[in-house]
């Protein structure tokens, strides 16, 4: 704990003055496989942390130590007050990387920069004296290095500083000749050597990771490694991921980019699913939305490579597919262009009729009576009773409990209810046929998101022959058509409407929506340039002023009191947030803050600052 404050109070120091980090990657070895830089400078700019000692956080934390330790505590008064007594360069990147080289040299390596190598030996002697470590410095001829613990070993020289630390109680042993080796890399051993990791470093941002697939060759991942590389029969070497995390004045992003070897590349570029975006679909949404989603791809290309991939499990699946439906699956994705775009852009409460449990007919229990018997013998019926003959459901009969009725054959007539009691009329009659089950018609109210998707066609003759299927199995879930759309319910009592023609297909759950699409959708619709640019998007909306009261009531609903607390700061910060697949090789999620005078990082910082005795409590 108290090495952590140390640490903490220790990031005070700063200089205005940019400066490379290659002297810290002198001692990267080439074979690295995993490589984590952080631009210290930057961090320390974005944060406005050359004043971190007016934090409420950090003066707590320096009258914690006072309390625990009053020579530490003078300790660091001393390096806050002139933080070049450490002698490190803070203007450096810090790098953390993996040493693996067998069981027994295994370790997690710190490196940055040193401006006075003499005083940095001063400062870990008191340093490691006030945490009442031991520190032998030991000088060697290219080199010093002192052991502060059984499992930790410090390096350095006129430029640079590496940490040690072992992974594993078999590594200790090998500490002392590991921090020479790594101290004295000859320059075609360093990671600078790599190309792949140059380039990487040169586009490096706040917080950068840079993981090669060779990790999976080590002992950790030995076995996992084996069984891929004969599964997948692919060359698995030499591929590279980077992830760049970075503070801006509005934003904080974090990007992802893979580089893979020539093998795997040749692969990637065979399955290419990219597409040409439809913007017409997004016609069918109102502009504001809260929740926005988006794919592009080629749906054939999809198709032929889960087809090349999955082989006979493939085959029985598509063999499945067209027993049940009537048309094979490829059809299905060749009636797709590819393009879709899901939207959720409201609340609202709505009423809503679905079937609860009650005694009900079952039409597959009950006979038929060869007999159409008048409607008399039914005896008196209630309005209710009449209200649903007229809809042509099958009624149980007040004179005959165990018979029920309906008036088919005269509604196909087009007659009612009214002209059969008036003229007496033969009806068709049941015997038996009660049971218990989803069968009573009852009412809800609920407050329900607002959504809708929508995606575009090549012909509407799949789509077709689907709502036929949908509406022979859709034994609760009547489909009805309403002029220029379809009407069904979702889980048996909300709202679902659906319609399409030769281009497009649009579901939604706000009646509303699919009225407009016969027209052409909104005017005022959905604009978002993001959604052309990429693969896959999605955006979320985190601004709770956007929402209604209510929606913050629910969300509220059930919270303690400091969920509450916490739920206030976010919403102090938070904006909104997106997520981008541009190709096959990268993405990007960015987190959007709400408008501030200073970067994210600082606005972050404060706002805890702030709340510190909040958090506390």
């Amino acid at each position: 704990m108290k090495s952590l404050k140390l640490l903490l109070v220790l990031s005070v120091a700063i200089s205005f003055t940019f400066c490379s980090s290659s002297d810290s990657l002198k001692v990267i070895p080439k074979d690295t496989n995993v490589v984590a830089v952080v631009d210290f400078y930057s961090l320390i700019k974005k944060g406005q942390l050359d004043e971190i000692t007016e934090l409420k956080i950090f003066k707590g934390i320096k009258k914690e130590i006072k309390n625990e330790n009053k020579k530490l505590s003078k300790f660091l008064s001393n390096l806050t007050d002139d933080p070049t007594l450490t002698g490190l360069k803070f203007t450096s990147d810090i790098f953390m990387f993996l040493i693996d080289e067998g069981d027994d040299q295994k370790y997690t390596a710190f490196s940055m920069e040193i401006n006075d190598d003499e005083k940095f030996a001063e400062f870990l002697e008191n340093a490691m004296k006030k945490l009442d470590l031991d520190c032998d410095i030991k000088n060697e001829e290219n080199y010093n290095y002192a052991l502060s613990t059984s499992e930790a070993i410090w390096g350095w020289d006129e430029d640079k500083l590496v940490l040690l630390i072992a992974t594993n109680y078999s590594s200790r042993e090998n500490l002392e000749d590991t921090i020479e080796t790594i101290m004295e890399l000859d320059e075609e051993d360093q990671i600078s050597e790599n190309e792949e990791f140059v380039n990487f470093h040169k586009n490096k941002k706040d917080i950068s990771l840079w993981v090669s697939s060779n990790l999976m060759k080590s002992s950790e991942f030995d076995g996992m490694y084996a069984v891929l590389a004969k599964e997948i029969d692919y060359d698995l070497e030499d591929n590279y991921a980077s992830f760049f995390i970075n503070f801006d004045d509005d934003n904080i992003s974090l990007k992802a980019k893979f580089t893979p070897n020539s093998e795997i590349q040749e692969l990637m570029d065979e399955n290419d699913w990219s597409n040409s975006f439809n913007d017409d679909l997004l016609k069918n949404f109102p502009n504001k939305n809260n929740l926005v989603g988006s794919i592009s791809i080629n749906p054939m290309a999809f198709y032929n490579n889960i087809e090349q991939q999955d082989g006979k499990e493939f085959e029985s699946f598509k063999s499945d597919f067209e027993e049940e439906l009537g048309f094979e699956l490829k059809e299905l994705f060749e009636s797709f262009k590819g393009n879709a775009v899901f939207s959720l852009y409201g609340f609202e409460n709505i009423e809503y009729t679905y079937m609860g449990y009650g005694y009900g007919f079952n039409k597959n229990k009950a006979k038929l009576l060869e007999t159409k018997h008048t409607i008399d013998n039914a005896g008196t019926l209630s309005s209710e009773q009449k209200r649903s003959l007229n809809q042509g459901k099958t009624i149980q009969t007040p004179k005959y409990p165990r018979n029920f009725i309906n008036i088919k054959n005269v509604l196909d007539r087009g007659g009612n209810v009214e002209e059969a009691i008036e003229q007496n009329m033969a009806v068709i009659w049941y015997e038996g046929g009660r049971e218990y089950g989803r069968y009573v018609e009852e009412t809800g109210e609920e407050y329900i998101p607002l959504m809708g998707m929508s995606m575009d066609l090549n012909g509407n003759k799949i789509m077709k022959k689907l709502v036929k299927k949908m509406s022979e199995n859709n034994n609760n879930n009547e489909i009805k058509k309403r002029g220029d759309y379809y009407e069904t319910k979702f889980e048996n009592r909300y709202p679902l409407f659906f319609a399409f023609n030769e281009e497009v297909c649009f579901i939604t759950n706000d009646e509303k929506s699919i009225k407009k699409f016969k027209d052409g959708g909104y005017d005022d619709s959905l604009s978002n340039s993001e959604m052309s640019d990429n693969m896959f998007y999605s955006y979320l909306n985190l601004d709770l002023d956007d929402y209604s009261k209510e929606f913050e009531k629910k969300m509220k609903d059930g919270m303690s009191r400091s969920d509450e607390k916490l739920f206030e700061i976010w919403n102090e910060l938070a904006k909104s947030v997106e997520f981008k697949v541009e190709d096959n090789y990268s993405f990007e999620m960015t987190f959007n803050t709400k408008e501030s005078d200073t970067n994210t990082l600082n606005n972050i910082i404060t706002l805890l600052d702030d709340n510190y005795k909040k958090l506390s409590l």
